[in-house]
């Protein structure tokens, strides 16, 4: 019996992930506002009552997914931190850990991933969601040794190069860990 739900689970996993992947396409080709229980099951090719089976509002989608895209964030945040904990220099982990956002220019996965970020300032419980990424790195530049100003000016720093990449203007590598120098030194 364990095995059958074990199944059913991962099953029921990986509709949810099926389901998110297609929301973060609708977001990508019409914005939030587009996102509806059957568009989001018309573009996974599912019966249109699935969506609701498992994101009762469409709220409950853009929460899930905006969560789900924060949390691929804070991961890219924790790599960076563990590689400075394993003797790394900060500034070159953080700055690789942009980089590889920022290498995403013109992903419209990365496009509807702010759709859903700026969402939040009109949406306030997004919020707390969509700045869950911000705040884990502040975290972690804090314990790092930087003053609260400094790693908030690094958040500002990181944030405006992504939305600059949206645009495809990128910042090179050597400009970047510059910049990032500048704001984290003493």
């Amino acid at each position: 019996m364990t095995g059958e739900t074990d199944g059913r689970r991962a099953r029921g996993d990986r509709r949810r992930e099926l389901l998110l992947d297609a929301a973060m396409d609708v977001i990508a080709a019409g914005g939030a506002g587009a996102v509806t229980h059957r568009a989001v099951a018309a573009r996974a090719g599912v019966p249109a009552a699935a969506p609701g089976y498992y994101f009762p509002r469409v709220d409950d989608i853009l929460v899930a997914a905006l969560t789900r895209a924060g949390r691929r964030y804070e991961l890219a945040v924790e790599d960076a931190a563990r590689t400075v904990r394993d003797g790394g220099e900060p500034v070159a982990a953080l700055a690789a850990a942009v980089q590889g956002w920022d290498g995403r220019a013109g992903d419209a996965a990365m496009a509807a991933e702010y759709e859903l970020y700026l969402l939040a300032a009109r949406r306030p419980e997004l919020a707390p969601v969509a700045l869950g990424w911000a705040d884990r790195l502040t975290t972690l530049l804090v314990d790092a040794g930087a003053g609260p100003a400094q790693a908030r000016a690094v958040v500002a720093l990181v944030e405006g190069v992504l939305l600059q990449s949206l645009l495809g203007r990128t910042l090179p590598a050597d400009e970047l860990a510059a910049a990032l120098r500048r704001l984290l030194s003493p």
